[in-house]
């Protein structure tokens, strides 16, 4: 999603709405689905959704947005059915109800999990992010990274086990479709 569109929408720009309306519906319904299992709920729940993201407009984050659409219709969806005492294994869920992916959504997932993974980066320690990106992005080893930063190489160990750890958590906090 294009950064301006957001920032439309976050200054209340209705037509700024439809376009994320209109790319995000089907995804989302689907998203929802493979929790719910029926249909017109999944409805139900990505319209209530649409209706809270324009009230809450003014809160939205660009970098994170398309991991926050996924989040808050995966949390609908669980409290649908807490709320309606409709429980199903959410591992199990996506086989239950037949929701098996179509290779154009296989690409929208490697993009919802690569927005998860810049907004876990994002959040990391400035120290810690700088080495994780060096090593990973960069590619340099970390005797190189600790040159360059003039520190040991204990210390680039040290942090790139905090910024993994964290990213471990972070992403496991998210239920990607």
């Amino acid at each position: 999603m294009e950064k301006e569109v957001l920032l439309k929408l976050k200054k209340g720009d209705q037509s700024a709405l439809k376009t994320v309306f209109d790319q995000y519906l089907e995804p989302l319904v689907q998203y929802a689905f493979s929790y719910i299992g029926d249909k017109e709920a999944a409805k139900d729940v990505v319209q209530q959704f649409y209706v809270s993201l324009w009230k809450n407009r003014k809160h939205i984050v660009p970098d994170t947005f398309e991991s926050y659409l996924f989040v808050s219709v995966r949390n609908r969806s669980v409290n649908y059915l807490r709320d309606n005492k409709k429980w199903v294994s959410m591992d199990q869920a996506p086989r239950e109800t037949g929701y098996d992916p179509e290779p154009a959504q296989g690409e929208e997932r490697q993009q919802i999990i690569q927005s998860c993974l810049q907004s876990g980066i994002a959040s990391l320690p400035k120290k810690c992010k700088h080495v994780f990106l060096l090593t990973k992005v960069e590619g340099l080893t970390y005797a190189e990274v600790a040159d360059e930063l003039g520190i040991s190489v204990k210390t680039v160990e040290r942090q790139m086990g905090i910024a993994l750890k964290r990213l471990r958590v972070f992403m496991a906090n998210y239920s990607l479709p």
